[in-house]
């Protein structure tokens, strides 16, 4: 299960001297989460101009637990890393169902007139020579969205806390993976709760 708090930007907050994913209380590092949010974007003549408002917090972990570079693409709640990992999801989502559509359709050929399943030899793939070069950019960047989508959802059902993004009226959404973790979290900070 999870624990979600919703927590304000201003105030100072105590973390338990342990892991947030294990519990362990032995070579505590830090892990950082940066929520951000666009207040405004104002065209000029060298492009666009934006304001924005970024929130970083510090969590401890230990150092089996200590994040990874996807950890850091993943918890960056900044305008940039969420075009980012939209473009990650978007094209790895579809190059994933694309490739496994094709393997399905090589594996098992249908007629497609009475929809039942025949028995053909399957031709071999044209030679990859015979590819533009375009044709071999746009596959390396389909297959490298395809890893980056299982590394970033492998990530995301991993991470132990999540910031779910900052509010106005300066507001932070935390959500806790360890339920034990986040109730010393609230007995460490009873001020916040009061």
């Amino acid at each position: 299960m999870s624990t979600t708090f919703k927590l304000p930007v201003n105030g100072t907050i105590n973390w338990p001297a342990c892991c947030s994913q294990c519990l362990s209380e032995d070579h505590l590092q830090w892990n950082s989460l940066t929520s951000g949010r666009v207040k405004s974007a104002v065209p000029t003549f060298t492009g666009m101009k934006f304001s924005t408002e970024q929130q970083s917090l510090h969590y401890p972990v230990c150092k089996k637990h200590k994040r990874s570079f996807w950890h850091y693409i993943y918890t960056r709640k900044t305008l940039g890393f969420q075009l980012l990992r939209g473009w990650v999801y978007l094209v790895g989502a579809m190059t994933f169902s694309t490739l496994a559509s094709l393997l399905l359709k090589a594996v098992i050929p249908r007629d497609t007139s009475t929809q039942t399943v025949i028995k053909t030899h399957i031709t071999p793939p044209p030679d990859i020579a015979d590819k533009s070069p375009a044709d071999l950019v746009m596959l390396a960047i389909g297959l490298l969205s395809v890893v980056a989508f299982v590394f970033l959802i492998k990530t995301a059902l991993t991470c132990p806390v999540k910031v779910s993004g900052l509010k106005k009226g300066g507001f932070l959404t935390i959500t806790f993976r360890n339920d034990e973790f986040a109730e010393r979290f609230k007995q460490a900070n009873p001020e916040l709760f009061s």
